[in-house]
Parts: C-alpha cells; sequence; structure tokens
C-alpha cells in the first residue's frame, strides 16, 4: 500500500485505534512492535526512552509505518480473542 494511497481521515483512524488499544498487547507483543519501529526509516532521535517505556511521535512515523503498526495490532489481538 503506497504512502499517498492513504487518506488522511483514515490515517487518523489507525491513529486512534493504535492508541485505544496498544496497551492490549502482550509484552512480547509490544516487543515486536518495537522492532519495527526501530527498523523504519525513523532517525534515531525521534525515538525517545521513557521512564516507563518508549516514545515515538505519530508526526515522526510516515502513513505507510502508522498502517503496520495498526495492521499488527489488530492482527495480534483478533488472533488473541479468538484463541480465548
Amino acid at each position: 500500500m503506497a504512502q499517498s494511497q492513504l487518506p488522511k481521515q483514515r490515517i487518523n483512524k489507525y491513529i486512534l485505534y493504535i492508541s485505544d488499544n496498544v496497551n492490549e498487547l502482550k509484552i512480547n507483543h509490544r516487543k515486536e512492535l518495537l522492532q519495527i519501529i526501530i527498523g523504519a526509516d525513523i532517525d534515531s532521535n525521534r525515538i525517545v526512552e521513557k521512564g516507563n517505556g518508549t516514545q515515538i511521535r505519530f508526526a515522526d512515523m510516515d502513513s505507510q509505518l502508522i498502517y503496520t503498526i495498526y495492521n499488527y495490532i489488530y492482527n495480534k489481538l483478533e488472533n488473541d480473542t479468538a484463541t480465548c
């Protein structure tokens, strides 16, 4: 999916979903997600370690990375609820 194909409104929905659901991931899935972000083309100065985790602003991510994160979280949560 090319970056230009993602409308701003859809990206905003992805961001809301990510924000609302990232804390529902298991710790090992959060670590995998961090590896995805670190592997993306983001300036390492934009990734900030905080006392209780790591912070990366959505504004520092391109739309393709936001979609990748959304898709990862969605799939992990759907798989977890399907196995319960």
